[in-house]
């Protein structure tokens, strides 16, 4: 039996066993029931008729001590021989967590979709799959990036194909806002984790499952945000320099960043799920890109690793676990994820790949002055 399966049956048949101690019904002895649900002996009024045939009643030699104080000793020697474990289940967290790995709780993968693309990437396969975690109510955000970079379709006769990743509303006329949208573009991907900053880490565990399971035909996934303005030319034309290579982690690069330990930032991560000073290298958000043959591993492993707050900081975790280190994009593909507007040039523009971050009324005059180029198609 898995590791995992045998720490929850006996977490379970510890606490059916101790919650019943609590039980003040005189029902018979405390026993251990080692399997199998015979009749026979007293019945808790949580749980169902204990199989006394084939119990081992335990502490009778200790009558004085009160039914609670059984029940934390037991709950202190069930934890010390779970804590023993460790070494045991060090084969899966090795690689960064010398800490005892019950602290690190494994993060949900796979939320339910409410709203995914009908049209099939096999029709068209796609060489880049475009990705933006998008707020649900951004409706405006996301038809600049349709009007701009994302709603170009091919690069050098190759297809790109968009999606945008949303959160669950409770508004009923937001929702039917973004179903319209969705029936209109067919570039809506709305799961069920709630719409908050703080599950965005769910939002790209979601996009890259999608990728991996309706659009593997795809070369290469290029996250972006919607306040970034991409030059998706220059970026497919270094893309297709790269085609036959593997476990490509490209952008830009972070090394050595301290993990958030404020309790007020958005991004605070618990000292309890993740204890290092440090986040792995990993790329910036505003733009990066993986290889499909990395997305499907990434995919993989999500399910295995502690829950980061920070959604890039948890790629780089996964990558760390895969054994690929990530890349500063080249020179020809440079990308200035911290960029702003202040002191912008158009003609420092044309010179770069991807910005970040634009305001929403500068984003298309940007865009505009890094592309100029006749070989893409631009769908409005």
């Amino acid at each position: 039996m898995a590791i995992s399966g045998w720490v929850q049956k006996n977490t379970a048949m510890f606490f059916r066993i101790h919650l019943q101690s609590l039980d003040p019904s005189p029902s018979g002895p405390l026993a251990v029931i080692p399997d199998g649900h015979a009749e026979g002996c007293g019945v808790s009024p949580h749980f169902e008729k204990l199989n006394c045939k084939e119990a081992r009643p335990i502490f009778r030699d200790f009558p004085m001590l009160p039914r609670s104080g059984l029940f934390l000793i037991s709950l202190g020697l069930f934890l010390v021989v779970i804590l023993s474990l460790d070494s045991a289940l060090s084969c899966n967290w090795s690689f960064a967590f010398p800490t005892r790995v019950l602290l690190s709780f494994p993060v949900q993968a796979g939320w339910r979709l409410l709203i995914s693309p009908e049209k099939s990437c096999a029709d068209d396969s796609p060489f880049i799959a475009l990705v933006s975690l998008s707020a649900a109510s951004d409706f405006r955000g996301r038809q600049l990036v349709r009007s701009t970079w994302g709603g170009v379709s091919r690069v050098n006769n190759r297809r790109v194909r968009l999606v945008f990743v949303l959160g669950a509303v409770q508004s009923p006329s937001v929702q039917s806002a973004i179903e319209a949208e969705a029936r209109e573009f067919e570039d809506i991907i709305q799961h069920e984790a709630p719409e908050k900053y703080v599950h965005l880490t769910y939002k790209l565990i979601t996009a890259v499952q999608w990728l991996a399971a309706s659009c593997p035909q795809a070369k290469f996934m290029v996250k972006v945000d919607t306040d970034t303005v991409l030059d998706i030319q220059k970026m497919g034309d270094y893309l297709i320099s790269k085609e036959t290579e593997k476990n490509v982690a490209v952008g830009v690069l972070r090394r050595e960043i301290p993990v958030e330990r404020d309790l007020s930032h958005p991004n605070y991560q618990d000292p309890w799920t993740y204890p290092h000073p440090t986040y792995p290298p990993y790329l910036a958000g505003p733009c990066y890109v993986l290889s499909m043959d990395l997305v499907e591993k990434i995919a993989a492993k999500f399910s295995t690793l502690p829950l980061l707050s920070n959604e890039d900081c948890f790629v780089g975790l996964s990558l760390q676990v895969l054994g690929v280190t990530p890349q500063d994009s080249a020179p020809q593909a440079e990308i200035n994820a911290f960029w702003g507007t202040t002191d912008a040039r158009l003609k420092d523009l044309r010179l770069l790949t991807a910005v970040h971050p634009i305001p929403l009324d500068k984003r298309e005059h940007f865009w505009k002055a890094m592309t100029q180029r006749s070989n893409v198609n631009h769908e409005v």
